[in-house]
């Protein structure tokens, strides 16, 4: 049962008392359904969504992504001991997941669907490489050798990790930020969100460009995240009422084919984020609290559907999709069970062991 009465974002913000693990997993969810347009039929292909909005239903879901990390990791930075602290919870929430899919990858999925004789497949060097190599060089890195070459987007194993550096980057520049007390008052954090919205217009038109390309999606991605953390640092004024969401669509609409069209969007994008995060959604939040498979999710949902074309060429859009949100949701689950769980509570039994012996 929903519960939509107004109330204050700082209601919500506390763990079990919010939905936004549960946002998280409709956005990895949203991201497979939007590569269903994509993955079967190749590079430029479009999905519906686009043409009204000129992005895409994947491009919107990592906006939320990002508004959530900042909004919860702005809590975590600030509850934590020390910087060391912060770092390696940061570390033991990314990298273990990472090398867990490419250990799957490299010697589960990649024999089957490798153009190579299972010989030359091992003796590769690459196929060893490849679990360490991708938490460092992400969707770059140094694949096994001829995998996923039958399919219209060809070699390609693991193309949304590319986002995972503007996260990394992100959580660098929040500890950078706290370390120095600049969470302290808000009025520096907004003034950097502003800068970071400013760059994104300025970068927008060049961002298929060499170089500049990666400085803008830095900067957008930055907007985002900061979005959260403002509204965390402002989480006891902010108001999550459903009614306050048509503003931010009025926004939208008026800036319609303007400059500010992007930003527009973005905010909408957050405002719903954290409005349905605020939201309690009975056991679909309670299952989420106890099971976080959003990030597996995300990180298996490309390969499963690379590896779907591959076997089962001629699957729908509909079936397609629903098949591979459901594997990549049981494969995210295994990875939360498995890898992630358990790296977490090293993360709370560090944090322990630390507190013993400061007393």
């Amino acid at each position: 049962m929903t519960d939509f009465q107004a109330k204050v974002l700082a209601d919500s913000t506390e763990p079990g008392r919010n939905s936004f693990n549960l946002v998280r997993l409709v956005a990895a969810i949203l991201v497979i359904i939007s590569h269903s347009f994509l993955i079967p039929y190749g590079i430029g292909s479009k999905e519906p969504l686009y043409n009204l909005t000129s992005l895409t239903l994947g491009q919107h879901a990592v906006h939320v992504f990002f508004v959530i990390s900042g909004l919860t990791l702005c809590r975590s930075v600030m509850l934590s001991k020390n910087m060391a602290d912060y770092a390696r919870a940061r570390f033991l929430r990314i990298v273990p997941a990472l090398v867990g899919f490419g250990l799957f990858f490299s010697f589960v999925m990649g024999p089957l669907v490798t153009g190579v004789t299972l010989g030359r497949y091992f003796d590769d060097l690459n196929t060893w490489l490849y679990p360490f190599s991708v938490p460092v060089n992400f969707q770059q890195a140094a694949t096994p050798p001829a995998v996923f070459q039958t399919v219209p987007i060809s070699g390609a194993v693991n193309n949304p990790l590319w986002t995972i550096k503007y996260e990394v980057f992100a959580y660098l520049c929040l500890g950078i930020f706290a370390s120095i007390g600049l969470l302290k008052k808000t009025r520096y954090s907004v003034a950097v969100l502003i800068l970071a919205g400013f760059l994104t217009i300025i970068l927008q038109p060049y961002q298929n460009v060499n170089g500049l390309g990666a400085l803008f999606q830095a900067a957008k991605f930055s907007f985002c995240f900061l979005l959260g953390v403002v509204a965390y640092l402002c989480r006891t004024l902010m108001r999550t009422h459903v009614v306050w969401l048509a503003i931010t669509v009025l926004l939208v609409v008026l800036s319609s084919q303007s400059p500010i069209a992007l930003l527009a969007y973005i905010l909408m994008d957050a405002h719903l984020a954290i409005l349905i995060g605020s939201t309690n959604f009975g056991l679909l939040t309670q299952w989420t609290q106890q099971n976080d498979i959003s990030y597996g999710t995300y990180i298996y949902g490309w390969p499963v559907q690379q590896f779907a074309v591959t076997a089962f060429p001629l699957l729908g859009v509909f079936g397609f999709g629903l098949a591979s949100v459901i594997a990549a949701m049981f494969l995210g689950y295994l990875s939360w069970r498995i890898i992630e769980q358990p790296a977490l509570r090293l993360k709370h039994q560090n944090r322990i062991a630390g507190e013993k012996q400061q007393t």
